[in-house]
Parts: C-alpha cells; structure tokens; sequence
C-alpha cells in the first residue's frame, strides 16, 4: 500500500468526505535528523473543524509512523514563539521533535499553502 492509499484509508475511518491523493505536504528533519513528513488536509475533506496538518515519521519509508496531528490556526496563532523554541511532536518521545529551524519552514510553507493553490506545493528534503 502506497503512502496515499494509506493516508486515505486512515482519513475514510476519520470521516473524511474524499480522498487526498493530491494533499501538499513538505519534508523536514526533526531533531535527531529523522525525516517528517507534514500533510496540509484541508477541513473540506473531513469533519473537521478547520485545516489541519498532519506529522509522519518517515525515517523507515512511507508511509511512515503517525505522530500528531495539530489545526493549522493553532500553529500558526503561535508562530512567534514556535518558530523560537521547536515543535515537541509527542512529549515522551524525545526524537520526534522539530527544531526551530525547520519548523520554520513549516509555518511558512502553511502560509503559502491556500485553498486555491495547493497543488505543487510538496518539498521534500
């Protein structure tokens, strides 16, 4: 199963109303120099109150391990101080943390990603 097949799988269990197949996402490296995968879902494809973003542990492949999953609104109400200290993906799992470098690129790449533009906004590291 390929990573969009999965990602759509666990999404259809969510409620999500269609696929995502073309769901932009971007690559970063968290702390130890893992890689994470961060998936822009936008709310009309699920049930979900607003856009979310979605982090994936891609260190062993694709489709990788889910880690957490946060509203875009909340990340980007707090840019200032995230961009300063880092994003702690789960508190008990001390690798699965971005540094403040990287997220940057994150919050950014949410700023780009729109509604009417989302397609051809993947990177990867």
């Amino acid at each position: 199963m390929g990573f969009t097949e999965y990602l759509d799988d666990v999404l259809l269990k969510e409620g999500m109303t269609d696929n995502i197949k073309d769901a932009p996402y971007i690559d970063v490296k968290g702390v130890t120099g893992d890689t994470f995968r961060a998936i822009f879902i936008d709310k009309e494809k699920t049930k979900k109150d607003g856009d979310t973003v979605r982090f994936f542990d891609i260190k062993r492949g694709i489709p990788g391990q889910f880690v957490s999953s946060y509203y875009v609104s909340t990340l980007l109400d707090d840019d200032d101080s995230i961009s300063k200290r880092g994003l702690d993906l789960m508190g008990y799992e001390p690798a699965w943390k971005i540094n403040a470098e990287e997220i940057t690129k994150v919050l950014d790449w949410l700023k780009d990603v729109d509604s009417k533009n989302i397609m051809n906004k993947n990177k990867e590291v």
